[in-house]
């Protein structure tokens, strides 16, 4: 874990504009103080432990500490469902979904000088998700996004694209996580990236002609996740997992593939009442 200090101030506002469009628009200062480790006391003695500065160690980047600074950040988006349906209240539109995916697109700017701000920058982001009910051939979710900088030209390390990594037993967030990605390894400033996620659960779809397992009621999950920023940052991993165990319990045996050529392989695990 690598933490820093912020005093912050954020107001925002969202609309939404009918038609399946969604408005929103947040302004947020904060003044960031990095924060030292002051102590290496552990209950526990491992030999050889090492305690390593409390900022991400960035690979492609030689220096990734967090100094004393101010930033001033402006984010806008804007999301899309197109056929989106509506209940109508006296007061309000409430809206109940659409048979199309939902499209999001947001860009955040990094004012230089404004109540003294030191980050300068520009960066977007696009994605599409979706959940497709297939009746008796399972379910399908799905997120595929596009991003990066459009300008860097000043860029602290709370401000990198970082993307969701994993290096516990625990299971990240499913459809926007990396299960064996190292944390910070491929954070980046760089102009475009690319990422994708996809799940099929099937549901009964197999399990339910197998011998014994129908009266497990055990259920099996396919999926993988992709990142592409180029041929020396990416990261890809497909996954095998068993859900519904003790109705609860879901595990995941993923195999990665590493820019490198390396191959991790894991076993993870999602305890949804708890995580």
């Amino acid at each position: 874990m690598k933490l820093y200090e912020a005093w912050y101030g954020r107001i925002g506002y969202s609309q939404g504009l009918g038609d399946g469009f969604n408005f929103s628009v947040v302004a947020n200062y904060q003044h960031r103080i990095p924060l030292e480790n002051t102590t290496d006391y552990s209950w526990s003695t491992y030999k050889n432990r090492v305690f390593t500065p409390n900022f991400p160690v960035i690979p492609a980047y030689a220096s990734a500490n967090i100094p004393e600074h101010n930033a001033f950040m402006l984010t806008t988006g804007l999301t899309w469902r197109p056929g989106a349906k509506y209940v109508e209240f006296p007061d309000r539109k409430v809206s109940i979904g659409s048979r199309y995916p939902t499209f999001n697109a947001i860009i955040t700017k990094g004012v230089n000088g404004l109540l003294g701000s030191d980050v300068d920058y520009t960066k977007w982001h696009l994605s599409i998700n979706d959940n497709l009910n297939l009746k008796l051939g399972g379910r399908l979710s799905y997120e595929a996004e596009i991003g990066g900088f459009l300008q860097a030209d000043k860029v602290v390390t709370p401000d990198f694209i970082h993307y969701l990594g994993n290096q516990t037993v625990i299971a990240s967030q499913y459809m926007r996580g990396f299960q064996l990605l190292p944390y910070y390894e491929l954070s980046n400033t760089d102009k475009l990236y690319t990422a994708g996620h996809i799940e099929y659960h099937l549901n009964g779809l197999l399990t339910n002609k197998i011998p014994g397992f129908r009266k497990l009621n055990w259920f099996f999950v396919l999926g993988a996740n992709a990142l592409y920023i180029n041929d020396q940052k990416n990261f890809y991993e497909v996954f095998f997992s068993v859900e519904n165990i003790f109705k609860i319990i879901r595990v995941d045996f993923v195999q990665g593939y590493k820019q490198n050529g390396e191959t991790p392989s894991g076993v993870k695990f999602s305890l949804p009442l708890l995580f």
